[in-house]
């Protein structure tokens, strides 16, 4: 049998740790094609595991995934986040996105936009295509390469989606309870940023948090991107 991502989360998982205050695991730049149905009966009952994941999308278009020589389509991708999301409802979704890539016209980018709205990608890190020489990409011809400024304008389009997507999300916390984790002191005197298990970013009074310490704490209301939290 295949060592797997699934039995390497096993092997981590394992490893001694505190009770009190547990190591959690982050799942990042996860190809669709390992989300299996392992991965998401692990998924679903490992606390531990962040209900949060990086994807790998690249493209919603079916036509420019085979063309980046892609392992998934758009559909089962779609698929694979539906399951999971079934078992984890809170699911936090943050991917790498592109835009650009030789042949991409409207439509496909069309079709971009639609996967990411339809997984609810709150955290989309999005790329514009660059040349890169060697790659069988940069030997398209020109007439079939996406103007810069093109490529450009999609990249802000695709920000600013991600932007609306994930203010509807933090609107939905409000009033719940979270497990977040100091990272440094925030712009805003008196609170430090936290990141929530789920990857939201959380600005909490000072002294409510102790680092490397999870504190549980409820959400109180957004200001600029931010959930603010108080004592549960």
């Amino acid at each position: 049998k295949q060592f797997d991502l699934v039995d390497l989360l096993q092997e981590i998982l394992a490893l001694e740790y505190d009770q009190n205050n547990p190591f959690r695991i982050r799942i990042s730049s996860i190809d669709p094609h390992h989300i299996t149905d392992r991965f998401i009966e692990l998924m679903s009952n490992e606390p531990r595991l962040c209900p949060h994941i990086h994807l790998s999308l690249q493209s919603g278009s079916n036509l420019i995934l085979k063309r980046m020589k892609r392992r998934y389509s758009a559909e089962q991708m779609c698929d694979r986040i539906a399951r999971l999301r079934e078992v984890v409802p809170g699911l936090v979704i943050s991917a790498d996105v592109m835009v650009g890539f030789p042949t991409e016209e409207e439509e496909h980018y069309q079709e971009t936009k639609q996967v990411i709205r339809q997984i609810e990608v709150a955290y989309p890190h999005v790329f514009s295509y660059s040349e890169r020489e060697g790659t069988p990409a940069a030997r398209i011809p020109a007439a079939k390469q996406v103007p810069v400024d093109l490529r450009k304008k999609r990249n802000k389009k695709i920000r600013e989606l991600g932007q609306e997507i994930q203010a509807e999300l933090l609107n939905r916390r409000i009033g719940h309870l979270a497990y977040v984790l100091p990272e440094k002191e925030a712009k805003v005197e008196g609170y430090m940023m936290c990141r929530a298990e789920d990857y939201l970013a959380v600005l909490v009074p000072i002294e409510l948090v102790q680092k490397g310490i999870w504190q549980q704490v409820c959400y109180e209301t957004v200001q600029d991107g931010y959930l603010i939290a108080k004592k549960p």
